[in-house]
């Protein structure tokens, strides 16, 4: 005869187990659903993976100009122009 302690274990165990395989089916699902995303052929002769690149390299310099013009201005104080030149 199996003992109450004994009865609690194995249904603490079955639940357990079968708590454990849904987020195990979901994940394999989202693994599987990537792996169909990642499957293109432009993504497998790499046409796709350094777009953008420039773009990422020059926003530091672009952010960093901005910032200091932003601080400092254009140009100091003493070496600005007083008189506007009008273009006609």
């Amino acid at each position: 005869m199996i003992n109450e302690s004994e009865q609690t274990f194995n249904k603490i165990l079955v639940e357990s187990v079968l708590h454990m395989i849904v987020p195990i089916a979901i994940a394999a699902l989202g693994g599987l659903y990537v792996a169909g995303l990642l499957s293109d052929s432009k993504y497998l002769l790499e046409m796709d993976i350094f777009r953008g690149v420039k773009l990422s390299q020059l926003m530091p310099i672009m952010i960093g100009v901005c910032v200091y013009v932003l601080s400092f201005g254009y140009m100091r104080k003493s070496e600005r122009r007083t008189e506007t030149k009008v273009l006609l």
